[in-house]
């Protein structure tokens, strides 16, 4: 095909909302001719209806492949995590002693002589308390909460969304009214809680787990 007629041809396919790269394909030349040779031909409203159709395609197909690759490295870390089965009750006392451990080395008081653990995630503190239960004989009588909150919220019902949280009696549960700061509503903010544990032996064995833990790995 002589250079004229790939030209018209180019013309017609580039009206027809055709891209450089299927144009390159089609007529046999470099993407690069294809473009110098077109880049000025105005493009019908079919045209522009294709390639607005292709674009979206080419996306959701973008989409839907980077999707297949988060999944298949979720699946690769799934498979090799030691606790990808989800089932903590089947952990050993060791192993939930040392996830308890790395927890309170994050968020607890380390020069306390009971365990004081602060976070405003509930899971945190769901995820806390469930290691403590698992790990340790505990006296429950022992547990003491203390929610640090807002004047906007409603006291009653922190103490109570926290006492289902924790599996603490309300008795147990009291409100650390902050000050007014001048920041405005944290949407479902439902304060920060410290979660106090009073037992020595506990403090001294979580704190011993961390000094080993870190004289392993200096």
């Amino acid at each position: 095909m002589k250079q004229a007629e790939l030209l018209n041809r180019g013309i017609s396919l580039r009206r027809q909302g055709y891209s450089f790269a299927e144009i390159s394909e089609q007529l046999g030349i470099s993407k690069s001719t294809a473009s110098l040779w077109l880049r000025n031909v105005s493009i019908d409203n079919a045209g522009i209806k294709r390639l607005i159709a292709r674009g979206d395609n080419g996306r959701a197909k973008g989409i839907a492949s980077n999707q297949r690759r988060i999944q298949t490295a979720w699946q690769k870390m799934a498979d090799n995590s030691v606790l990808i089965d989800n089932n903590l009750e089947q952990r050993s006392v060791d192993e939930c002693k040392l996830l308890l451990a790395m927890l309170y080395w994050g968020e607890g008081a380390k020069r306390s002589r009971s365990l004081i653990f602060m976070n405003s995630e509930p899971e945190m503190i769901k995820a806390f308390i469930f290691l403590m239960r698992k790990s340790f004989s505990i006296d429950e009588s022992k547990f003491r909460v203390v929610i640090h909150l807002h004047d906007y919220h409603d006291k009653e019902e922190m103490v109570d969304y926290w006492s289902r949280v924790t599996d603490i009696n309300k008795k147990q549960i009291r409100v650390y009214n902050k000050k007014n700061t001048g920041i405005r509503k944290k949407v479902d903010y439902k304060g920060c809680v410290s979660l106090r544990y009073y037992n020595s032996l506990v403090v001294d064995e979580v704190l011993l787990i961390i000094k080993r833990f870190h004289q392993a790995i200096i």
